[in-house]
């Protein structure tokens, strides 16, 4: 017997033995009730494009499941309902699906994710190129084949300080996936048995190393954190399955940056350079335009990941096209950020260091108060007295103070961020758009013995006026955008750069204009 709507969220509670949660939020998770408009209700995509539909000729109960088209490629597609975190009892939320896939290699499966208030608490089972989603049936065999029924379920910790959760299904392939007969519940880890030695000797090791290294580790409780910790890994043999208790530590964390990378992504990125390491989202080259009056636009996505030669080819690609732009002289340059979610500072710092020019970008903080700088000069970029990354041949522009709009908005985030900061102080650079994301605190990885890696926030961010940052930073000039297709220089943010950059005009006095030089090779 199944029961509809919110009814399918006690229905799991018998027989699987789960806890029913407070004051369920969660609305039409049997895909019953639908919009006038004929959508279900209470569910939405991730990205406009995706297609999804309510179909009323399959379904696992009932008279009705969710149908979502897998994008084609490694693209994602997403439906995902987002609800208050309502009280647990158990100290695990748990998902659940019946979900049916058609359609070589289609991947189906499970999303999650949990926020305070001021931001992300913990994710799993999605993203561009997400870990291995968790998919079971009742007994704990195998996904069903092609054409199938079969139940998945993903597991998350219960955060106390948590606001919304987030849960959702998602496809990735060119076939179709059907999903039906959500529950949501609470589970308790506490009857099950201790964690194995291997289990816990990984998750004490790296526990220790957040406690040593995080930036918030002062702000903890440890004894009751790991106790805690403990409890979530209960059950735990080796140490992927304590993964899930040392994402609950990251998460108490709070400080949104920090993160657990698994063995398949870290390998991965030691060839393969990606947009986003987080998401492990596909690399995107940067573009670049004229503008009206002859302004220079450089769009400048994220870069992480890679060999040493490819983040090279990076920055000289970066200078290249800002090489190519300034052979007519530029008054005035437009940085679009918006799209550039971080990742390796260096390839970004040295590809634009000929609109920033030289010197001091900010600083470090470390947590024990020492502050060190990092820079770019000629074609180097660096931490105090090291060189992290230069390019072959170095550019200089026709005009060394032409005025740059930054271009801004909450998708900026990470080492992005930290390039907005470098021109803070700077007479001829201006931000406009939207506050970016928050995440400007410096990274470090930490290498585990399974292969993972800690990703985590070690040290705050200083600009160049010695301003130490935490959270979001807002533009210089806040602009609503709104898009809708507009092109490019009819975008919000874009006019409003450009109408500012057409009143500095007294920064490119025909005198100040010089030959375009390449510095370089550099040598030693």
């Amino acid at each position: 017997m199944r029961m509809r709507g919110n009814a399918a969220l006690l229905a799991a509670v018998g027989g699987l033995g789960g806890l029913p949660l407070a004051a369920p939020a969660q609305v039409n998770l049997g895909f019953e009730a639908l919009t006038p408009e004929g959508q279900a209700v209470g569910w939405q995509a991730r990205r406009s494009d995706d297609r999804f539909a309510v179909d009323s000729t399959v379904a696992w109960a009932g008279q009705r499941s969710l149908r979502l088209e897998g994008p084609g490629g490694r693209e994602l597609a997403r439906i995902t309902q987002r609800f208050p975190a309502p009280p647990a009892t158990g100290n695990r939320l748990r998902i659940r699906a019946r979900i049916r896939t058609e359609g070589p290699a289609t991947e189906a499966g499970l999303w999650v994710r949990i926020d305070a208030v001021d931001g992300l608490l913990y994710v799993d089972g999605g993203g561009a190129s997400p870990e291995p989603l968790e998919r079971r049936d009742a007994a704990g065999a195998a996904p069903a084949a092609s054409g199938q029924w079969a139940l998945y379920e993903l597991q998350a910790p219960v955060f106390p300080d948590a606001a919304r959760i987030t849960v959702g299904a998602s496809v990735r392939g060119g076939g179709v996936a059907w999903f039906d007969a959500f529950a949501i519940d609470s589970v308790s880890t506490a009857s099950r048995p201790e964690a194995a030695r291997p289990a816990a000797a990984y998750l004490d090791a790296a526990l220790t190393i957040i406690e040593r290294h995080a930036w918030r580790a002062g702000t903890l409780d440890w004894a009751t954190l790991r106790r805690e910790v403990r409890a979530h890994a209960r059950g735990a043999r080796q140490p992927a399955d304590s993964h899930l208790a040392l994402r609950f530590a990251l998460g108490r964390l709070g400080d949104r940056h920090s993160y657990l990378m698994p063995p398949e992504r870290v390998r991965a990125l030691e060839h393969t350079a990606v947009s986003n390491a987080r998401t492990g989202r596909a690399a995107t080259q940067p573009r670049s335009l004229s503008l009206a009056n002859g302004t220079g636009y450089l769009w400048l996505p994220g870069f992480a990941g890679g060999t040493h030669v490819g983040q090279v080819e990076f920055a000289q690609q970066v200078q290249d096209l800002v090489a190519g732009l300034d052979a007519t002289p530029r008054c005035g340059w437009v940085l679009d950020l918006r799209d550039n979610n971080g990742g390796n500072l260096w390839p970004m710092l040295v590809g634009i260091g000929p609109l920033l020019g030289g010197g001091e970008a900010g600083a470090v903080l470390h947590r024990n108060g020492r502050s060190v700088p990092y820079w770019y000069s000629d074609g180097r970029a660096g931490l105090g007295e090291y060189v992290q990354l230069r390019v072959p041949v170095a550019y200089q522009l026709r005009v060394p103070a032409a005025p740059v709009a930054l271009l801004i908005g909450e998708e900026t985030a990470s080492s992005a961020e930290t390039l907005v900061l470098a021109f803070a102080g700077r007479p001829n650079a201006r931000s406009f758009g939207s506050p970016t994301r928050g995440l400007n605190t410096v990274n470090r990885t930490f290498p585990l013995s399974d292969g993972s890696a800690l990703v985590l926030a070690v040290a705050a961010s200083r600009d160049p006026l010695g301003r130490t940052h935490a959270g979001s930073i807002p533009p210089d000039e806040a602009i609503v955008s709104r898009h809708d297709g507009a092109g490019l220089e009819e975008q919000p943010e874009v006019r409003a750069a450009l109408d500012w950059l057409g009143t500095q005009t007294g920064s490119c006095p025909a005198g100040d204009a010089r030959s375009a030089r390449a510095i370089g090779p550099i040598t030693g």
